[in-house]
């Protein structure tokens, strides 16, 4: 009896129809892959199960593989599966779906919403043409042994999956796209080499896993890409030839303030020189005519006696004082 209560308890709580659980983030991306075959020739539809029934979220009745309303999307993948995506997930979204082919049902499926500022982010990023660009995509440890994979929205609701891996710290290349996931530090990441115009969009890491009957695809992180029309190689080489001219100026000013002073100094040098020799050469006419009267007057006034020689000769000195002054 007690083991039947208990029982009884946890079927209560998990809701009705419930056989399995699919986890989602809030912010982030869920997609269900159903156990149910999409059939143009009858009518798809997916409801939500409340206590008063399924309430219908869509239906279609074309033959059309994709139907999509607002954030929500069902459609056919190349295998003919019946697929359920739901974007931009959100606490509310929690609880019980229904998928529905003609008179044929699927189990139901319960989904859990967890809020988690780990993630469901979204970022933004700026990339140069040319370059590569690096998304690094931490999950939750649930996902730790799940299929890792990259997609890209280049609207809201319809994606291409670009790359995936399923191997632990092995690296997986496809085209420009490389993969690797780090399972012990639990992130995986995605290299984007040789940067286009058209790779600006929304890229959502997630992550693949199964339970039962029902398998499914849980994003938790969102990039979108921006990217600039100049190469980061031509600015930093702009930035650096911008700064090879400044130098290369700078030192040629420097160079000619040096040389132009160094002419104005050998210029004035040059012009002291001629001054001083121009000055030289007026004195020295004069000084040899002083000399000559001088030594005319003496050898006129000679007489025999040795005592005014002597006073002659001496009168000279200062005359040869001033010839050193002079010069």
């Amino acid at each position: 009896m007690k083991r039947f209560f208990i029982i009884l308890v946890l079927h209560m709580i998990s809701g009705p129809g419930c056989d399995c659980d699919v986890i989602g983030y809030s912010g982030g991306s869920i997609l269900i892959l159903s156990d149910l075959q999409w059939d143009t020739n009858r009518t798809r539809s997916v409801c939500r199960v409340e206590k008063g029934g399924c309430v219908n979220l869509m239906t279609d009745q074309t033959r059309s593989s994709s139907v999509s309303e607002g954030r929500l999307r069902m459609y056919s993948n190349a295998d003919g599966r019946f697929l359920f995506l739901i974007r931009h997930l959100t606490p509310q979204d929690s609880g019980f779906y229904r998928f529905t082919v003609g008179e044929e049902k699927s189990a139901d499926i319960q989904l859990s919403v967890i809020t988690d500022a780990s993630f469901g982010r979204k970022e933004r990023k700026t990339v140069f043409l040319g370059d590569t660009f690096t998304m690094s995509c931490n999950y939750p440890p649930e996902f730790t042994v799940s299929r890792k994979r990259l997609i890209s929205f280049k609207d809201l609701i319809n994606f291409t999956p670009l790359i995936y891996t399923e191997k632990d710290s092995q690296k997986e290349q496809y085209g420009r796209f490389s993969i690797f996931d780090d399972r012990r530090s639990k992130v995986f990441r995605v290299e984007l080499s040789d940067v286009r115009k058209e790779d600006g969009v929304v890229y959502s890491c997630g992550a693949k896993k199964k339970i039962k009957f029902v398998t499914y695809y849980s994003y938790f992180r969102e990039f979108q890409l921006q990217v600039t029309g100049v190469s980061g190689l031509v600015v930093y080489s702009s930035v650096g030839a911008v700064f090879f001219l400044f130098a290369v100026a700078l030192i040629t000013a420097i160079y000619c303030k040096i040389k132009c002073k160094a002419s104005e100094t050998m210029i004035r040098t040059s012009r002291e020189t001629k001054d001083k020799k121009a000055n030289d050469s007026a004195s020295i006419p004069l000084q040899s005519r002083e000399n000559t009267n001088q030594s005319d007057s003496v050898y006129e006034s000679l007489t025999p006696s040795t005592n005014q020689s002597d006073s002659v000769y001496e009168s000279l000195m200062p005359n040869t004082n001033q010839s050193d002054s002079v010069y």
